[in-house]
């Protein structure tokens, strides 16, 4: 079942959008979803529902509105799978929460930790000092950065859809290019982030097309 839903978000990153919903739509008859699978194929329904319309109207997942970001948080809060640990990535990357993010299906609902809500007030700098090229890539990618006052730890972060890291950078310049070899990773969507101790800058959506 986790390899359908691959195939959807596969077909999500190719703009397919109609055989998307169809291969999503076809995993409660195929795996006879009941119950708890269920419901948890709704909520991730509702998630790439949200996907799909930002993806059509080229809207970037920083630039969702209030409304939006409060329906994912309710699909984090209430989701143990994997609607549950991408919507959770989503908002620790793009508005600055903070859930523990885990495995999304090893356990079943009694034995998991509990989860906070995530809610995080604590400002992000709109300043947007990382670019990456090229971007789509099909291996190899530049990072080049600029940051004022860098005797501030600062990291790069890379994550995948479902908010793990996939690869951290030590930035020791102020300014600098880094190369990644990305073709190490599986083809995708990533979220670039550069971090450093009081504040969290915006994220950049990386495509890895291979």
């Amino acid at each position: 079942m986790e390899a359908e839903y691959e195939r959807v978000n596969t077909y999500l990153l190719d703009s397919n959008y109609t055989v998307a919903r169809a291969v999503r739509d076809s995993i409660p008859v195929k795996f006879s979803l009941k119950g708890i699978d269920s419901t948890e194929h709704l909520l991730y329904v509702g998630l790439s529902e949200i996907a799909i319309d930002a993806l059509k109207n080229d809207i970037h997942y920083a630039s969702l509105d209030s409304a939006t970001v409060l329906e994912i948080q309710g699909i984090a809060d209430s989701s143990l799978r994997l609607a549950g640990a991408m919507a959770q990535g989503l908002l620790n990357v793009f508005y600055g929460y903070n859930y523990k993010l885990a495995p999304y299906a090893p356990a079943p609902p009694s034995q998991r930790p509990y989860v906070p809500s995530g809610n995080n007030n604590d400002a992000t700098d709109a300043y947007q000092p990382l670019t990456v090229r090229p971007n789509p890539a099909k291996g190899g990618v530049v990072f080049s950065y600029s940051l004022p006052n860098l005797g501030i730890p600062a990291t790069l972060a890379v994550y995948n859809i479902y908010g793990h890291v996939v690869k951290e950078f030590l930035l020791q310049e102020e300014s600098s290019d880094i190369r990644w070899d990305a073709g190490q990773v599986s083809r995708g969507i990533y979220y670039c982030q550069i971090r450093r101790k009081g504040k969290t800058y915006p994220a950049l959506k990386l495509v890895l097309a291979k």
